[in-house]
């Protein structure tokens, strides 16, 4: 035997749980629709970062990469030339996410492209710059272009990134600004003979911007020192 106030809580009772059941089957959707544009990420991220790396020379690269959050928008590339020298390009798309890394999937086509051309790295950067004003919702880009030949010359122009370092040492090299702010900008390049045995270092800013568990930059002055 039922009362009306029985059959009202049953009905209530599956009200809500045809509720909890609808909740549940749109979470698991969301939930695989972010797994699924993760991985999208993720697969964007490998092209931002080469996995062969061409050979000049006695010249060794060495690459590292950790993202600071699941996708960002660092990239970092060298390419072969067709007068057999390198070029090296490093560049920190601002943002952070997907999108962040949709623009630096977009530099690092151009790019390659460029790479064909013998170009100069101000020249390089130009075009990139104008590349990246035609694109919708683009943010802004620092880079830093370097080409090196066989014979240890290296020439290259700076778009607000931070500057390389030379056997630990920060070198002084104008930062001109950062791509994706005003259309037909011209960039500065300077040349330089590397020593027989050094070591360039190229590093976007989440290396000094790092943080430890209590907050504090990694900074600078450590930057320097590894």
């Amino acid at each position: 035997a039922l009362n009306l106030s029985d059959v009202g809580l049953a009905v209530s009772n599956l009200g809500l749980l045809a509720v909890l059941v609808y909740q549940f089957a749109q979470s698991s959707r969301e939930e695989q629709r972010l797994k699924s544009a993760l991985q999208a990420a993720h697969d964007i991220q490998y092209s931002l970062v080469p996995v062969d790396l061409p050979s000049l020379g006695g010249l060794h690269t060495e690459i590292v990469y950790l993202a600071a959050e699941e996708v960002g928008g660092d990239f970092c590339q060298v390419l072969p030339r067709p007068d057999e020298s390198i070029l090296i390009v490093i560049g920190d798309v601002s943002g952070k996410g997907l999108q962040a890394a949709m623009v630096g999937t977009l530099a690092v086509g151009a790019l390659r492209s460029m790479a064909d051309e013998e170009i100069g790295p101000a020249e390089t950067l130009k075009r990139l710059n104008n590349v990246l004003l035609r694109t919708p919702n683009r943010g802004f880009i620092t880079c830093l272009c370097m080409i090196i030949t066989a014979s240890g010359k290296v020439t290259l122009a700076n778009a607000g990134h931070l500057s390389p370092y030379l056997d630990g040492a920060e070198m002084k090299i104008e930062p001109g600004l950062p791509l994706g702010f005003v259309p037909d900008m011209d960039y500065e390049q300077m040349s330089f003979l590397l020593p027989v045995t050094a070591r360039l270092t190229l590093i976007s800013d989440g290396v000094v911007e790092a943080r430890s568990e209590t907050g504090e930059l990694y900074g600078f002055e450590r930057t320097s020192k590894i």
